[in-house]
């Protein structure tokens, strides 16, 4: 019969302790909603719209519209949805500006369309 022998690894409480406190940090980037009205603008621009045009493809006022490319209001999640189908683009395409440094842009040339 043969013998086996148990080997011993280390012992649990000789470890140090874990680092993580179980809490979970936000590293997200904050969105910059001023640049909205800019993705709105160069959108608008690039599907050489007018407002007239685009609140009849997408139901949104007129007034809404015009609110939207001079900044004063941001919109509803339901409003850029039907933005981003009249302006055949991606949601995610229309408002990427909010999100990342490098594709955003100055106003300059954008709100001089409004």
């Amino acid at each position: 019969m043969t013998s086996v022998s148990k080997v011993q690894g280390p012992v649990l409480t000789d470890r140090p302790p874990d680092p993580w406190d179980g809490t979970v940090q936000d590293v997200s980037p904050e969105p910059d909603w001023t640049q909205l009205r800019v993705a709105f603008n160069r959108a608008r621009y690039t599907a050489s719209l007018t407002f007239d045009e685009l609140a009849e493809r997408s139901g949104v006022s007129r007034q809404t519209l015009i609110n939207l490319s001079q900044g004063r209001h941001i919109g509803d999640l339901r409003t850029w949805v039907l933005l981003s189908a009249a302006l055949d683009v991606t949601l995610d395409t229309l408002i990427a500006p909010i999100w990342c440094e490098d594709t955003r842009v100055g106003a300059a040339p954008f709100d001089e369309l409004a």
